[in-house]
C-alpha cells in the first residue's frame, strides 16, 4: 500500500497534501476516539512511513547517507567534502521545504476556525 501511494503521488495519479502537527493530532485525536487499537494502529503506521521517509535518498536523511556510502563503495574512495555539504545544504532544503508545506496546509485549512477563536477572545 504504501509503495502504491508513493508511486501515485510520484507520477502525479496522486495528490501529496502532507498533514503538520496539528493534522497529526486530529488524526489521532479520531483514531483513539474509535478505540485504544485503532490508536495504537495509526502510530503503528505513522512509524512506518517516517521509517520509509528516512530511507528516502535525500542527503540530510539516513537514506542520503547510504547514498553516499553506495558512491563511495563504487568510487572507491571518499567523495570530496564540498560535493557533500553541497548535497547536504540541498536536502536539508528539501525537508526544511517539505515541513514548511505541511505548516502551511495545517494553517489554510484551519484559518477559519483559529480566526473565530481570536475574535472570542478579542471581542
Amino acid at each position: 500500500m504504501i509503495g502504491r501511494v508513493l508511486y501515485g503521488v510520484v507520477s502525479g495519479s496522486e495528490k501529496a497534501d502532507p498533514g503538520g502537527p496539528v493534522r497529526m493530532v486530529e488524526e489521532f485525536y479520531k483514531a483513539f476516539s474509535i478505540s485504544i487499537v485503532e490508536g495504537i494502529k495509526l502510530l503503528m503506521l505513522l512509524s512506518v512511513y517516517l521509517g520509509l521517509f528516512n530511507l528516502l535518498p535525500i542527503p540530510a536523511l539516513d537514506g542520503g547517507h547510504l547514498m553516499f556510502l553506495a558512491a563511495e563503495a563504487v568510487l572507491r574512495r571518499p567523495l570530496p567534502l564540498r560535493v557533500r555539504e553541497v548535497a547536504h545544504i540541498v536536502g536539508m532544503t528539501i525537508v526544511i521545504s517539505l515541513m514548511a508545506v505541511a505548516f502551511k496546509n495545517d494553517l489554510e485549512k484551519r484559518w477559519d476556525v483559529l480566526l473565530g477563536q481570536v475574535r472570542e477572545i478579542s471581542g
